[in-house]
């Protein structure tokens, strides 16, 4: 049997104090619960919020800051104590922990991408839990991306994973507010619609960043990508363990039935675009349905410059997207091509677009691009 993979996302709003600073009390309870998983030979990466709430109160502001920088400061103090009390915590089971600081360019700088992976894959390989979090000390837009969900969606992408464990201190999706009498919890969601997720109560709490609407948009991602994921409470280990056995207390959504390989989702999900190029009907049939590479003979114009390798649109005569795709030739060598069987963007780094999704056509399994 397959070792299963689970990424296990924690926001601030459990592991922070009402006032600021590390609940170590809550700390050690998960820990312990993600450590039994651990001990039965899950692999396990932790992604945990929490670094401006633990560090705020150390710099000395009263309550947690609001403008860039402020946060910059308390999360550069806040992340050491965090990782301490993260490692003083695994310690008690034996259980070495490491610290990897991402940010959102990571997922796009392609050589970055690839090493956080093979980090992260040597991590799990020597039975070591990495613990995850924005890199907030030099980010700026990265601070309001959703208290870690949209990163922890990212992450369970990356590295396959089987199951995305969203924690929070509600026990899942409502179809209304969980105040209100008549709110009843989803158990599962198949389809995660734009409209529903618009229509979710975005509160967000004192200490975090994200909301249930935030947390759905990761889910749905996650889902896109052959991924289950849980939204819900999960605190000690019987609760954590029938959360990944499927009887936990929350929302379960339902993945998709297969996964895009990881350098396809580079080029679908977090490549730029370098370039452009028109191609004629024949070829747009053989790439969308037909399963096929771009040949040469398919090219009808090449816009802008660019190198071999490079990520370029592809659009038909009508100048709608077709999809995108590492070029096997610089922009040059398209230009001047010759042989009308020359493979120009091989089917294995090409991804599709349809309705304003990007498809990877080797499964039909579909994205919302970023």
């Amino acid at each position: 049997m397959n070792t299963k993979r689970i990424v296990i996302k924690i926001g601030s709003s459990s592991l922070a104090k009402r006032d600021g600073g590390i609940a170590h009390e809550r700390i050690i309870h998960y820990s312990r619960a993600i450590g039994e998983l651990h001990q039965r030979g899950y692999e396990i990466i932790l992604i945990s919020s929490g670094a401006v709430a633990a560090g705020f109160q150390k710099i000395g502001y009263r309550t947690r800051p609001t403008t860039t920088a402020k946060k910059q400061a308390a999360a550069a103090v806040g992340q050491g104590l965090l990782m301490e009390a993260y490692e003083k915590a695994f310690l008690q089971q034996s259980i070495a922990v490491a610290q990897l600081l991402l940010t959102r360019s990571t997922f796009s700088h392609e050589e970055q991408y690839n090493n956080a992976y093979q980090t992260l894959a040597e991590l799990l390989r020597r039975r070591v839990i990495p613990i995850i979090n924005e890199n907030d000390s030099i980010a700026i837009e990265e601070l309001t991306f959703g208290d870690n969900d949209w990163l922890s969606s990212l992450v369970a992408g990356l590295l396959n994973a089987d199951q995305l464990l969203l924690l929070t201190d509600v026990d899942g999706v409502y179809n209304a507010h969980p105040s209100q009498p008549d709110a009843k919890r989803i158990e599962h969601l198949n389809v995660i619609t734009d409209s529903f997720i618009n229509e979710m109560d975005d509160k967000r709490s004192s200490l975090g960043t994200g909301g249930m609407k935030s947390k759905l948009e990761a889910a749905k991602r996650a889902q896109s990508l052959g991924i289950n994921t849980f939204i819900g409470r999960a605190e000690s280990e019987e609760e954590l363990i029938r959360a990944v056995n499927g009887n936990g207390k929350g929302t379960y959504v339902e993945r998709q039935p297969n996964t895009w390989t990881k350098n396809r989702q580079w080029v679908g999900l977090h490549s730029e675009i370098e370039g452009r190029i028109m191609i004629d009907d024949g070829a747009k049939d053989a790439m969308l349905y037909r399963g096929k590479s771009l040949l040469a003979v398919g090219i009808k114009k090449v816009e802008a410059s660019f190198e071999k390798g490079a990520i370029i649109a592809v659009y038909d005569r009508d100048g709608l997207l077709v999809g995108k795709g590492r070029s096997a030739l610089s922009s040059n060598e398209l230009g001047t091509a010759n042989e009308t069987s020359i493979v120009c963007i091989h089917r294995d780094h090409w991804v599709s677009h349809q309705k304003g999704r990007m498809i990877d056509e080797s499964n039909k399994t579909t994205s919302d691009r970023l």
